[in-house]
């Protein structure tokens, strides 16, 4: 549910969140004393912007009887999945409400009314195909209400262009888009009805009994009115020949300015998932009930917010929330504040769906301690399988997961970032929802732009965005610090994964291989980082290395030490055979290596510019850069300041100049990345 703040009106929200299986609940009975009760849990959700969230509970069994649940306050979100029969353990009732200071229990027995069709067709998120509707059916219900002047906000016709647009931006054309070709909107899917008029008041009659009785009137959203609307526009379009439960989604938009003087100006309410689970002979998923504001018409993205959330989607959000309260992430609808008022979802939400898989997981076999590795992550947008997610590994809960996706503005619909920004972002995203508690907030963690990178501390994983291709995206290294100042200079290890060689590294001044920097932090200790093992890094040369012959590598200056793996390698992590496996020394001479100066504050600026230049014209620099500096054509001196003016900023090009590599005892070896 999103607030109308999100783009031009100030308001309160509700959110409706009703978790429901009708006709699989077996009977409970208790008295006025402590006990336990079985049946379907259902939840209103108000979300007043600038109020806190305030949920109201229901317990409905079998017999139709409802309860009205109170929760210890300390139990917060229940968070538990749609569709499930509870248990809750309750300690009193009184006057119709049911108290109890314990989560519901989901059961997993079903009851005896329940049929081998219903218990089969239950929804299993998570897994590797799409488990919502590929192709989702749409009842619309535009109404107008007995007491208001309003006229309804549409007609059939313009409804219809909301849906299948030619030419222009629709809602079918976001569907086919923004789920890579695979969920389709078709004509046929769609019903939509005009001409209904909800009356002043009228009693329903229904299997079950709400709370608040079965009476509704036109008055206001409360008293369970605005639910209690679906089920009476169902009973007047079954005399037609319609089955409301044969829908996936069920929509009443209410006319203009309505929800604002009686119903707390709300942009949208929605169940989360289906809010009638029936075995439809031709809708096996269940239905979810949305009300539109007539305000909002016909905005796509305010749209597929609620349908979102009947499809069990949370809100997406940011650390510690904004002045929206938990719509905060400007990449997903879910979130939907600035950008463009379009996009796509974010990854997390993207997995939920079914509707894309990650191209590649890393867990804790993957991410040793200071080696790092490279992957090129293609834009979201531009194929179905497109981010990475890393799992567990030490520091992050079981459940939880990152997602690394790169999201950049693509019109007409994946516009995440404000008007004339075209640059790419590799953006981080956590969940932890699992199947049996799908409903939980994805959170924007970070955005990463190009030669910047992120770091997250619990679990100490490191990313940095060292290159863009408009064609084939994002390279992207992903490492694993075990402290945040290098350790042990010369290893071959980057301890704190700021992806610099031990030469270049401002920890190592002046160091031998093998040796701590005389400022570095104390020694990692077993409980922040596992031991560096030869399966991941050589031994330190200092402790377990021959001396190496003039004939092979010099033994490492100041100036030209072997820097780490993840600099000298791309894909997988470096081990000790790509550490030792170097290319033969350069013409230059060890004796001429090891006189080379410590710093090189002395070479000017333009003695910078013309190695570059040099290395472009001899090297076509993206294809041959690493053939020509084997050569040696400059010193060890020249390629050290070459590297610091490249990594301190400058054009396009001489930013993605990075010396990550070792090219011999004499000379380093760039890599273009």
């Amino acid at each position: 549910m999103r607030t109308s703040a999100i783009f031009t009106l100030r308001a309160s929200v509700l959110i409706l969140t009703c978790i429901s299986h009708l006709g699989l609940i077996s009977q409970a009975t208790f008295d006025e004393s402590s006990g336990t009760a079985k049946g379907s849990l259902l939840m209103l959700m108000s979300s007043i912007h600038g109020g806190q969230d305030a949920s109201k509970y229901y317990l409905r069994q079998d017999d139709g009887q409802m309860y009205s649940l109170s929760f210890c306050s300390e139990l917060g979100s229940l968070g538990l999945a749609s569709n499930l029969r509870v248990q809750v353990n309750y300690n009193r009732i009184e006057d119709g409400v049911m108290y109890s200071c314990q989560i519901p229990v989901p059961l997993d027995d079903d009851s005896p009314s329940s049929t081998p069709v219903s218990a089969s067709k239950r929804r299993e998120l998570f897994g590797p195909t799409i488990s919502t509707p590929k192709r989702p059916t749409f009842l619309i219900y535009i109404v107008t209400l007995c007491g208001f002047s309003q006229p309804a906000v549409a007609t059939a016709s313009r409804m219809r262009d909301f849906f299948f647009r030619n030419n222009s931006i629709s809602l079918s054309g976001y569907y086919d888009t923004c789920s890579y070709g695979q969920i389709s909107v078709l004509p046929e899917q769609v019903e939509i009805v005009t001409g209904l008029e909800i009356p002043c008041n009228g009693t329903l009659d229904l299997p079950f009994r709400f709370p608040t009785g079965n009476k509704f009137d036109t008055r206001n959203c409360e008293n369970d009115n605005l639910v209690k609307w679906q089920y009476y526009l169902d009973d007047v379009v079954s005399d037609m020949g319609i089955t409301p439960t044969d829908f996936h989604h069920k929509v009443i938009y209410l006319p203009p300015t309505f929800v604002g003087y009686r119903c707390n100006n709300f942009a949208g309410t929605a169940s989360v998932g289906p809010w009638i689970k029936t075995d439809s002979k031709i809708n096996d998923y269940g239905t979810g009930l949305i009300w539109m504001a007539g305000d909002v018409f016909p905005n796509i993205e305010y749209f597929f917010h609620e349908v979102g959330h009947t499809l069990s989607m949370a809100h997406a959000t940011i650390p510690n929330g904004c002045d929206l309260r938990d719509q905060c992430d400007h990449t997903c609808p879910m979130g939907a504040t600035g950008g463009q008022g379009i996009r796509c979802l974010n990854a997390p939400h993207m997995w939920q769906l079914g509707w894309s898989q990650p191209m590649r997981r890393l867990t804790e076999s993957d991410l040793p301690y200071g080696a790092s590795r490279e992957i090129l992550i293609p834009r979201q947008m531009s194929t179905k399988d497109s981010y990475v997610v890393v799992s567990g590994v030490r520091g992050l809960v079981p459940t939880d997961a990152m997602y690394f996706a790169v999201r950049m503005n693509e019109y007409p619909y994946e516009l995440p970032f404000e008007v004339n920004n075209n640059k790419p972002y590799i953006v981080v995203h956590s969940y932890n929802g699992t199947s049996m508690a799908p409903y939980v907030q994805t959170v924007l963690l970070g955005e990463i732009s190009v030669n910047n990178r992120f770091v997250h501390n619990s679990s100490n994983v490191v990313v940095k965005f060292t290159g863009w291709d408009a064609v084939r995206g994002a390279t992207a290294r992903f490492c694993r610090r075990s402290s945040t100042r290098e350790q042990t200079c010369g290893d071959g290890l980057d301890d704190d994964c700021d992806f610099l060689p031990d030469e270049l590294d401002p920890d190592c001044p002046a160091t031998t291989a093998g040796t701590q920097p005389a400022t570095a932090a104390s020694p990692k200790s077993a409980a922040t980082a596992s031991p560096k093992s030869a399966a991941t890094a050589s031994p330190k040369p200092a402790a377990s290395a021959s001396p190496k012959s003039a004939a092979s590598a010099s033994p490492k200056s100041a100036a030209s030490a072997s820097p780490k793996p993840g600099k000298a390698a791309t894909g997988p992590a470096a081990t000790a055979s790509a550490i030792t496996n170097k290319s033969p020394a350069s013409p230059t001479s060890t004796a001429a290596a090891s006189t080379q100066p410590a710093t090189v504050t002395t070479t000017s600026p333009q003695s910078y510019s013309a190695t570059v230049a040099t290395v472009r014209q001899n090297a076509n620099f993206r294809d041959n850069l690493q053939a020509a500096v084997s050569t040696s054509i400059f010193s060890v001196a020249y390629w050290a300041a070459l590297a610091k003016h490249a990594i301190g900023g400058g054009d396009f090009q001489t930013e993605r100049l990075l010396v990550i590599g070792v090219g011999g005892s004499s000379s380093l070896r760039p890599k273009y990345v």
